[in-house]
């Protein structure tokens, strides 16, 4: 599937065990076969070319075999991991529990079952 050129946004399928894994085959894809597109942030020198590459675009599908499945949140995730532990703190203080223990929640798993 080559990257479409006239103007269309590719509708892409992305599949892993994990969460994790199905968020990793989804940029690869989207790497692969993304649309180009320009947004709005894209900077531009002082003759008004752009000096950021395009954006890449698409609808994605991803497909979790087994949602639960550790791990749900991929290392290389956006924010980084001080930004996870951010977050961790903020939902345990709120007694919200893991995001694996919400996630097995809403899915009606316990946690036993899941391992």
């Amino acid at each position: 599937m080559a990257r479409p050129t006239d103007g269309s946004i590719p509708v892409l399928t992305a599949r892993g065990k994990s969460l994790a894994e199905a968020w990793e085959s989804s940029l690869l894809e989207l790497s692969k076969h993304g649309a180009e597109v320009r947004t709005e942030y894209d900077a531009k020198d002082e003759a008004g070319g752009y000096v950021d590459p395009p954006s890449l675009d698409c609808t994605m599908l991803m497909v979790c075999e087994e949602p639960a499945a550790e791990p749900l949140i991929h290392r290389a995730f956006p924010g980084g991991l001080e930004d996870l532990e951010e977050y961790r703190q903020e939902v345990s203080k709120k007694g919200l529990g893991t995001f694996g223990d919400i996630l097995r929640a809403k899915l009606g798993l316990d946690s036993e079952s899941s391992q």
